[in-house]
């Protein structure tokens, strides 16, 4: 047998503090579980998929590592598995301390108790002691923001007063080990610097924190350490500087613009592999991209509408409240635009097959190779959850129109070509 995870006692500084021996997760379909199906010898093979193979790595008191990757390479899976959430497959963890774990926004929480309840709920999960907890709770409730709210049931708490309690109860309930997901990349400008600035004091207090970031800026300047994952595997473990530098260059030399140019702008998803590695089916069957005048394309120039089709299969329950986003991606994967049906006031309720379609006006992208993601969810209590999502669905080659023929170099460009009015006032 496998250990779960095994909790170590704290140690000192210099000594490791969270150790990885050979991790791995492997889900199965509920067919391979009747069948009894053999071990397959790759990653995805049959009715069976490893989202995790043979990761191993050590960190110790103080030590911020950054764990990058593309979507569907493993990175959530395994804070999941460092947090206790998800036993590994093969391999054990080793974490010294307590651990402190966001990985979903209120993870734990109970919806009909109130946000002081539920801190001194997480308090008891987390094996902290009511009067510890008592003496924190004015903190967190500042740190979080919540203010009159702190009595109201999280049911009827927004998206951001939820992550932020969340965040807060984590954080400041004390942990030897934090364990993030995507945190820093949520809530309003002023909540992120206040995390950003809270996880450097964690850092210079000793203690180890472990985050999921697809942002390079955000991964450099708070972590000595980055994991990169690919395909489930560790393809890099190293200083961030080196191992940061190495995945930017890998994901810089991808796709082609000819290749993109030349690529069928109707793709088949029937087949495509869902975010979701335990999902027997897709609802999300097709994408196509129009460009002028409702022409099929992948090549777009600044300013020129873009409409996205995208096809679902879904049961009359699957479709009832549905919403979906479109997501344009940098090439390592950093968001640059997203595009979601609540943003329009549209909520579906799709039943069968049919077509959903997405137009902008004038996309203003500046020039580059974009990757396209969908999600399909549902709204429950105000609130999103996704139930399929298809990474890397199809790309797309945003062009400059030049009209003085003069080429801008892309790095001066930032995210948009917005337009804009310009005047000479006589002199």
């Amino acid at each position: 047998m496998f250990n779960r995870r095994r909790r170590l006692p704290p140690r000192n500084r210099n000594e490791v503090t969270v150790r990885a021996e050979g991790l791995g997760k492997r889900y199965f379909k509920r067919s391979t579980i009747e069948t009894g199906a053999a071990d397959p010898p790759v990653r995805q093979q049959g009715n069976s998929f490893w989202a995790l193979r043979d990761v191993s790595f050590e960190l110790r008191q103080g030590d911020v590592l950054g764990i990058i990757g593309k979507n569907g390479s493993g990175k959530s899976t395994l804070l999941k598995i460092l947090s206790g959430i998800t036993p590994p497959t093969s391999g054990r963890a080793e974490i010294a301390g307590r651990v402190g774990s966001l990985l979903e926004v209120g993870t734990g929480f109970h919806p009909d108790l109130t946000g002081r309840e539920n801190i001194f709920l997480a308090g008891s999960l987390l094996g902290v002691s009511r009067q510890e907890v008592t003496a924190q709770v004015e903190s967190i409730i500042d740190f979080a923001g919540i203010g009159i709210f702190i009595d109201t049931p999280v049911k009827r708490y927004s998206s951001g007063m939820y992550v932020r309690l969340a965040y807060a109860v984590s954080a400041l309930l004390r942990s030897d080990v934090l364990i993030l997901d995507e945190v820093l990349s949520v809530g309003d400008a002023e909540f992120q610097e206040k995390t950003r600035t809270h996880v450097e004091d964690l850092a210079s207090d000793g203690r180890t924190v472990l985050f999921v970031s697809h942002s390079m800026e955000s991964v450099k300047r708070f972590c000595n350490w980055c994991l990169w994952l690919d395909e489930g595997r560790v393809n890099e473990f190293g200083p961030v500087g080196d191992t940061t530098g190495h995945y930017m260059e890998s994901v810089s030399s991808g796709t082609s613009a000819e290749d993109i140019a030349t690529a069928p702008p109707f793709v088949d998803l029937t087949h495509g592999k869902s975010f979701y590695a335990t999902r027997e089916r897709t609802i999300l069957t097709s994408i196509r991209t129009l460009g002028v005048d409702g022409v099929p394309t992948r090549v777009f120039k600044t300013g020129d509408p873009i409409t996205v089709e995208i096809g679902y299969r879904a049961t009359a329950s699957e479709g009832a409240s549905a919403f979906i986003s479109v997501f344009f991606l940098w090439p390592n994967e950093e968001r640059r635009m997203v595009l979601q049906s609540p943003h329009d006031n549209t909520v579906f309720h799709l039943s069968g097959e049919g077509t959903v379609i997405c137009r902008v006006p004038e996309l203003r992208l500046t020039p580059g190779v974009y990757t396209i993601m969908i999600d399909y969810g549902q709204v429950d209590f105000d609130r999103f959850h996704s139930i399929d999502c298809l990474v890397d669905v199809t790309r797309i080659l945003v062009v400059e129109d030049r009209p003085l023929g003069a080429r801008h170099p892309i790095d001066d460009l930032g995210e948009f070509m917005q337009p804009s009015q310009w005047t000479l006032l006589p002199p």
